[in-house]
């Protein structure tokens, strides 16, 4: 299929099971997430753990991707995995496959690129793969977790909407699946009197450290004003099956309206620094453009160019600004 595929493209790479008792949860997750890629448009390539050449086909599906498409790439992981103090892995049948391993494969990208690992042990992912204007998701929050994961079904089951869709805009993103994921898993453990072995984290700015969903739950369902620079922005701006709205956008409008939203927030986190009167041009500035780009018109470059904010500089002055992660519409 080609790889520039409208609504993206999933690569689902389900690993062994550890247990035997685990392998129907993971066939489920596999089910869920295809079923999710045919209602959202998406293409769908699952790599399967039935010959010892698995790694070899996933690379060889990896390399097969286009690297510069402005439709997302989801690389969804799920299976047991392992953590030996040193290199977190997903086992295989066959050579196992660790993140430092994949960290080259996925240079390459300049398309969104968005990688969920579901596995025990796998929050070491992060801060091996965290990379600017990437979006990464893992069920633990460290390799020392290595119980059997449930975060990555409950993941799965959430594109059907239901409660996940938690501002009920009609489409569930990427933070929202997070989101109620993470509150599902504890639930879980809160149901059964079990200590929870697992708590999943989201890093979607760079940082290398990721988020756990009780603490952007507070940001971006809340309303919390939170600290530095927050997690969940770029994951708010993706959704599996879009809404009506969504799929009337093309993938270049799509990125042209994540990169306003990003304007928008670093704006609104900036208010206080700025002279009212500069605050109100820039953000009429970024709503026209908003305006311009929903009613079908590119809005890119913004018409005058907006000037960074420096936080450092009296109101008064001149702003400059730094970059910040896509803006949540929660």
């Amino acid at each position: 299929m080609d790889s520039t595929f409208a609504d993206g493209e999933i690569l689902f790479l389900r690993g062994r099971a550890g247990e035997p008792e685990f392998e129907e949860p993971f066939r489920e997750t596999a089910r869920l997430w295809k079923e999710a890629a045919l209602a959202g448009g998406a293409a769908f390539f699952e790599v399967l753990p039935d010959s010892e050449d698995q790694r070899d086909r996933f690379v060889q599906l990896l390399g097969e991707r286009d690297a510069e498409s402005p439709s997302p790439l989801w690389i969804v992981l799920a299976g047991h995995g392992t953590h030996n103090g040193r290199d977190a892995r997903l086992n295989l049948e066959g050579p196992d496959l660790d993140a430092a391993e994949l960290a080259p494969l996925l240079s390459r990208f300049r398309r969104p690129l968005i990688l969920i690992n579901g596995s025990s042990c796998s929050g070491p992912w992060i801060s091996a793969l965290s990379a600017p204007e990437r979006i990464l998701i893992t069920a633990t929050k460290s390799g020392l977790e290595v119980d059997y994961s449930r975060f990555g079904l409950f993941l799965a089951g959430c594109w059907a909407g239901g409660e996940a869709d938690l501002d009920n805009d009609g489409q569930v993103t990427l933070l929202e699946a997070f989101l109620t994921g993470s509150r599902h898993t504890q639930d879980f453990y809160s149901r059964e009197g079990r200590i929870a072995t697992e708590q999943a984290l989201l890093d979607d700015n760079g940082d290398g450290r990721g988020s756990t969903g009780e603490a952007l739950w507070e940001v971006h369902v809340e309303g919390e004003e939170g600290t530095g620079e927050l997690d969940g922005l770029g994951a708010s701006q993706w959704a599996l099956i879009p809404s009506e709205e969504e799929r009337g956008l093309s993938p270049e409008l799509r990125l042209q309206r994540n990169k306003l939203e990003r304007d928008l927030f670093a704006l609104r986190r900036s208010k206080k620094d700025l002279a009212e009167e500069r605050y109100y041009e820039r953000l009429e500035v970024v709503a026209l453009a908003l305006a311009r780009l929903y009613e079908g018109e590119s809005a890119d470059p913004l018409e005058p160019p907006l000037e960074p904010i420096d936080s450092e500089k009296p109101a008064t002055a001149v702003p400059e600004a730094p970059a910040t992660p896509p803006v949540s519409r929660h």
